[in-house]
């Protein structure tokens, strides 16, 4: 930690960025954990999450933090009062109560930080602390300058302190006071008083507080992996156990809510939309036969990803043989099929049109995307028997049906990590075309 640098005019802050930053790669990779998270609130009796509340703390404190940090204190902008002084510590107490706030969250005790004695060492009548001064010097010069009374331990029982101006110094010698705080009292000889204040010891106040930033870090990481064991150790049910495997598809999306939180819900939906439709051409059931078993086989990776806890190990994501630079996992594959190497990127804007016809819609959207598909039925009829007069439902089904089978033809991510077996494919992959699409160990396809 630097000490505040100056020279005959400017004083510069120099808090820790850096700590900062680890608390928001710390709060990044634990994102969907965090998001689990719940706090009760004293104002409405229930629980609620606190990832929002995390988000507002965490910009708020680097945004001050660096805004404290390119500030030139005592820059003579002001002659008399020291504006400049009441901004920073206005901004101070900001930084402090952000961290205090992770702390509550997190259930640590800062109490250490606020009672020690050792950066103003300013203890009033003896009840008086590093916590109790900084308070009161924010209130004194900035927040309640007319009316400072609650702190008694600065200004005495039955009596208040007022400020009518906090002003620069101009002697510049080592171990000098920066600041004067000029106070009336309220005690029977209505005194006027002076306070002394150096910019570093408020820097030091500040630093240590930010320095707490790696319990907090040790804290979040710990919660972390509680959270995990405690889920892992809770058995999932498997499709067995469900009369329909519509059932099972909406237990998994309330077991996504409850381990990762995470906003994938629509894929989910997606996938039930193909086992509750209904077929109404005949020709097109065994195709549908192989999609829903391909469904099952990259659903079967989602259970064991949220059984294990673990998104980051290939057995748990369906992604035997990535992609370069990308990061899916094959049910999201499997619930929006495309390949960008077939015919089928040329109609990428009518598929985007393609939701027009879920939920509740205008006629004119539904109108805009059958025209729309009007234009791609010649693909489409080259996988399904499609006729642009299916409902709506079936309509969605069939289309991301004819892209699943699309990208079987094709160099693509689902292509190369769907089995290459007849449960899976109307046919089997020949050597070569194994080999060209690549993948590192063809025989894996088997």
């Amino acid at each position: 930690m630097k000490s505040a640098c100056c020279d005959k005019r400017v004083i510069k802050i120099n808090l820790n960025l850096e700590k900062i930053g680890h608390l928001r790669y710390s709060i990044d990779s634990k994102e969907s954990l965090i998001k689990l998270k719940k706090v009760e609130t004293k104002s409405v009796s229930q629980e609620f999450s606190v990832w929002t509340r995390i988000r507002v703390i965490l910009c708020r404190l680097e945004d001050t933090t660096e805004y404290v940090n390119t500030l030139e204190l005592r820059n003579q902008k002001y002659k008399r009062a020291a504006f400049d002084f009441y901004d920073f510590i206005n901004n101070s107490c900001v930084i402090i109560d952000c961290v205090k706030e992770f702390a509550k969250i997190f259930t640590l005790e800062t109490r250490t930080i606020e009672v020690a004695t050792d950066v103003f060492n300013m203890i009033g009548d003896g009840s008086g602390n590093d916590g109790k001064f900084f308070k009161y010097i924010r209130s004194l010069t900035s927040a309640h300058p007319l009316k400072t009374s609650f702190h008694a331990a600065y200004h005495g029982e039955n009596n208040e302190h007022s400020c009518y101006y906090v002003t620069w110094n101009s002697f510049l010698y080592e171990n000098a006071r920066d600041l004067s705080v000029f106070i009336y009292s309220t005690d029977e000889n209505n005194e006027k008083e002076t306070i002394g204040l150096k910019v570093s010891d408020f820097e030091k106040y500040l630093n240590k507080w930010i320095c707490f930033i790696d319990e907090i870090i040790v804290a979040i990481n710990n919660y972390s992996e509680n959270k995990i064991l405690e889920l892992v150790s809770q058995r999932m049910k498997t499709p067995n156990e469900f009369g329909m495997y519509i059932e099972y598809l909406q237990y998994l999306k309330e077991e996504m809510n409850s381990r990762y939180n995470y906003d994938t819900e629509y894929a989910i939906d997606s996938l039930i939309k193909v086992f509750s439709v209904q077929i109404t051409n005949s020709k097109n059931i065994p195709k549908f036969e192989l999609y829903r078993n391909a469904i099952q086989y990259s659903v079967s990776f989602l259970h064991k990803r949220l059984q294990d806890m673990n998104g980051d190990d290939t057995t748990n994501t369906g992604i035997l043989f990535p992609e370069p630079n990308t990061k899916t996992e094959l049910y999201l594959e499997m619930a929006r099929p495309f390949c960008m190497t077939s015919d089928v990127d040329k109609y990428r804007y009518n598929l985007e049109k393609l939701m027009y016809l879920s939920g509740e819609r205008s006629v004119y959207s539904i109108m805009t995307a059958r025209s729309l598909l009007d234009e791609m039925k010649d693909w489409l009829n080259g996988y399904v028997v499609f006729t642009n007069h299916e409902s709506n439902e079936e309509t969605i089904v069939l289309v991301h049906l004819a892209q699943y089978l699309d990208c079987l033809n094709h160099k693509s991510c689902i292509n190369k990590n769907i089995p290459n077996s007849l449960k899976y494919r109307e046919r089997l992959l020949l050597d070569d075309e194994m080999r060209e699409l690549p993948v590192m160990n063809p025989e894996r396809l088997c």
